[in-house]
């Protein structure tokens, strides 16, 4: 439920706002209201874009195969058996 209103509360804001600015018989433009709304959906855009790059990262993937690294991509497999080695124990990956 906490994620839940973290998602809903800038959407819940701008409609409060919104219908606070009804209230007083100041709505804005249709303009203004697209304007506003589209930075609001930017900003959940980015939001999501920016947290699911750390949710990936963070996730404890399976290392390949050799068969599998070298159907997909050698690079990846190479950085991923080098990460293992080299930024964790201090050690190159040319080292044995």
């Amino acid at each position: 439920m906490d994620k839940l209103l973290w998602v809903t509360a800038p959407l819940a804001v701008a409609l409060v706002a919104l219908g606070w600015a009804a209230w007083r018989g100041r709505l804005p433009s249709r303009t203004v209201l697209n304007v506003a709304f589209s930075v609001l959906l930017l900003a959940y855009v980015l939001g999501t874009a920016g947290l699911g790059i750390f949710w990936v990262a963070n996730q404890q993937l399976p290392m390949s195969t050799g068969t599998t690294c070298s159907a997909t991509s050698p690079w990846h497999c190479w950085s991923c058996t080098c990460a293992s080695t080299s930024v964790w124990s201090g050690t190159s990956c040319a080292e044995p």
